[in-house]
C-alpha cells in the first residue's frame, strides 16, 4: 500500500507544481505580476490545449525544487552537530514571483549543439544530470536521512555547508517528465538521438523526495536595473499610502534576491556548534528572517532621499539595531513583535517625524496616571495608554507654531512632505465617536490621536526605522552618530551607562559574520 500512497502522492504535487508553472507562464503572458485563476483559465483557452507553453526551456531557464529552503537545518550523528546555513542565495528570477525561501538556479543545456532560441540551446529531457546540468538548491526540506546520508553531510559538511545539504542529498536516477498529457513536444536532435524538448510543465524528479520544476523558460531578456527601477517605484507608493503590504511584499522579496548577501550571527556560520553554545544559538537560528526586508529598505534609502556614497547605511548596521532593539522581533513591550525597530511608538520622535502629525498640540493627548502626555494605543479592541515622552519635540523647522501653514515643519525640512502616507490616517488617526462607542476606554478622549500597534507590520518598522537612521546619520555627520541620535539617550536614561545604546549595537555587530568570513565593522565615527 505504501508504494500505491506515494504514487498518489507524487501525482498530487506534480499536479501542484504543473499549477505553479501555469500561473508563472500566464504572469509572463499578460505582464502581469499576478493572475486569477479565470485569467489563467482563458490564456490556456486561448493559446490551445496542446500550446499553452509555447517557450521551449533553453540553456539558462531558471529551475527550483518543492522541497528547496533557505532555512536553516541541523543534521546530528553520533551525539554530534551540524549546521547547514545557505549562504549561496542562487539566483533570482526577475519580475516572475516565487516562494522567498526557496533557491533558484540555472539550468545547462549540454546535450544539444544545434537547435537554438534567440542564441541559446534547447533543453531536452536528458538535460538531467547533477555534476552537468542541474544546480543544488540549498537546504532540503525532507529530513529523513538514512545513515550513509547522515555520514556523508557530516564529512563534507564540514569542508562546504554554504549550499546547504541539497549538494550532499540530491539524486536523479530519471528523465524530465512531462506533467501536460494532452501535448506532443518537439523533439530535437542530440548526442544520443531524437528526444523531447522541455517546457514550463516537465518536472524532474529527485530520489530525496523532491520534484524539480521551471520557474523561467530562460527565453524572455530581463534587465536587472530596470527590475530595480520598478521596484523603487512601488516601495515609493507604498511610503506614500498607494501601496498595500501583499503588493510591497514582492518588490521588497526582489531586492532580497539581487542584493549581495549580509552577514550572518556567528554562532550560526560555525558547522559544529558547541553544547555550551546551543542555547545561545537557537535565540537567533531565524536570524535572517528579516534579511531581505533589511537589504531592500536600506538599498531604497540609499538611493532615494539620502544618496551619500561617502555614508551609506549598511545593513549589518540595521540588522543590529533590531537585535538591540526587539530582541529580533521577539519582544512583547511597545508592540515590538510587529515595530521591530521601534520606530513607531509615541514615545518615540520618528513616528512623529515621519508622519508629519505635531505630538505636542494641544487637546490631542491627555495626562496619565504618572505621566504628563499619553495617547491611546490600540491593538484589536484592546486599548492602553502609551507615554508620549515627546515634550520638547520641536515641530516647526521655521515660522509660527500656532500656523503650520506660515511656515515649514520639520517633517517637511528633511524632505518628507508632509509625512508618509503609510502613517497618515492609518497607524495614526483621530479618535471619533464611532471608535468610543465601539471601545470604552476611549470615551471622553474624542478628538486625541489614536495609535493603531495593530496595523504597524516588520516590514513598515524596517522601512521606517531605516528612512529614521537615514536621517539622523545625515544630520549626526556619522554611523554612529546617527545610531546615538536613533535612541536619543533612551537606553542611557534607563541603564544609567554612559553611551549605552551605541555600546550595545557594537557589542552586537561583533556578533555578525561577513560571508568572507571578516568581522563585521563597528559604528563608524
Amino acid at each position: 500500500m505504501s508504494g500505491l500512497k506515494d504514487s498518489y502522492e507524487n501525482q498530487s504535487r506534480q499536479e501542484d507544481i504543473l499549477d505553479i508553472s501555469k500561473e508563472n507562464e500566464t504572469k509572463r503572458i499578460l505582464g502581469k505580476d499576478s493572475v486569477t485563476k479565470e485569467e489563467i483559465e482563458k490564456v490556456y483557452e486561448i493559446y490551445g490545449m496542446g500550446d499553452f507553453f509555447n517557450e521551449y526551456l533553453v540553456d539558462g531557464a531558471i529551475i527550483t525544487c518543492d522541497q528547496s529552503t533557505k532555512g536553516l537545518k541541523r543534521v546530528k550523528r553520533n551525539g554530534r552537530g551540524l549546521n547547514f546555513s545557505v549562504t549561496d542565495n542562487g539566483i533570482n528570477a526577475g519580475k516572475v514571483q516565487v516562494d522567498a525561501d526557496k533557491i533558484l538556479g540555472k539550468l545547462v543545456v549540454t546535450n544539444l549543439e544545434k537547435a537554438k532560441a534567440g542564441g541559446k540551446k534547447y533543453a531536452t529531457t536528458i538535460d538531467n544530470d547533477y555534476d552537468d546540468n542541474i544546480p543544488c538548491f540549498g537546504n532540503c526540506n525532507n529530513e529523513q536521512y538514512n545513515d550513509d546520508e547522515k555520514k556523508r553531510l557530516m564529512e563534507k559538511g564540514v569542508k562546504d555547508n554554504k549550499h546547504g545539504t541539497c549538494k550532499y542529498l540530491i539524486s536523479i536516477t530519471s528523465e524530465w517528465e512531462d506533467d501536460d498529457l494532452l501535448k506532443a513536444p518537439q523533439k530535437f536532435d542530440t548526442s544520443t538521438g531524437m528526444k523531447d524538448g522541455l517546457t514550463m510543465t516537465n518536472s524532474l524528479f529527485c530520489a530525496h523526495g523532491g520534484w524539480i520544476y521551471p520557474v523561467t523558460s530562460g527565453q524572455s531578456d530581463y534587465n536587472e536595473d530596470e527590475a530595480k527601477k520598478d521596484a523603487i517605484s512601488i516601495m515609493s507608493k507604498y511610503l506614500d499610502g498607494f501601496c498595500t503590504e501583499e503588493e510591497v511584499e514582492k518588490a521588497v522579496q526582489f531586492l532580497g534576491w539581487v542584493l549581495p548577501e549580509i552577514a550572518q550571527v556567528k554562532e550560526k556560520k560555525i558547522g559544529e556548534a558547541e553544547d555550551a553554545w546551543e542555547k545561545e544559538w537557537k535565540k537567533y537560528w531565524k536570524d535572517d528572517k528579516f534579511d531581505p526586508y533589511i537589504k531592500a529598505w536600506t538599498y531604497y534609502w540609499n538611493e532615494t532621499k539620502f544618496p551619500n556614497k561617502d555614508m551609506e547605511i549598511r545593513p549589518e548596521v540595521v540588522k543590529a539595531m533590531i537585535m538591540v532593539e526587539s530582541g529580533w522581533g521577539t519582544g512583547t513591550t511597545q508592540n515590538s513583535g510587529r515595530d521591530v525597530m521601534q520606530a513607531l511608538y509615541p514615545g518615540d520622535y520618528a513616528l512623529w517625524l515621519l508622519s508629519g502629525y505635531n505630538p505636542t498640540q494641544k487637546g490631542m493627548s491627555h495626562a496619565g496616571k504618572t505621566e504628563p502626555a499619553v495617547v491611546w494605543a490600540k491593538d484589536g479592541m484592546d486599548c492602553n495608554a502609551a507615554s508620549m515622552r515627546v515634550q520638547d519635540y520641536v515641530y516647526m523647522y521655521s515660522g509660527e507654531e500656532s500656523d503650520p501653514s506660515k511656515g515649514i515643519t520639520m517633517t517637511e525640512h528633511i524632505g518628507f512632505k508632509n509625512g508618509l502616507g503609510i502613517l497618515r490616517d492609518n497607524v495614526i488617526t483621530v479618535i471619533t465617536s464611532d471608535d468610543s462607542a465601539k471601545i470604552k476606554k476611549l470615551k471622553g478622549s474624542e478628538g486625541e490621536y489614536l495609535i493603531h500597534y495593530d496595523r504597524v507590520t516588520p516590514n513598515m518598522s524596517i522601512a521606517c526605522g531605516v528612512g529614521y537612521l537615514a536621517f539622523n546619520m545625515e544630520d549626526g555627520g556619522s554611523e554612529e552618530e546617527g545610531v546615538r541620535q536613533y535612541n536619543n539617550g533612551g537606553k542611557e536614561s534607563k541603564t544609567g551607562i554612559k553611551d549605552a545604546y551605541v555600546k550595545d549595537v557594537n557589542e552586537h555587530l561583533d556578533y555578525l559574520i561577513l560571508n568572507d568570513g571578516k568581522s563585521v565593522q563597528g559604528l563608524q565615527k
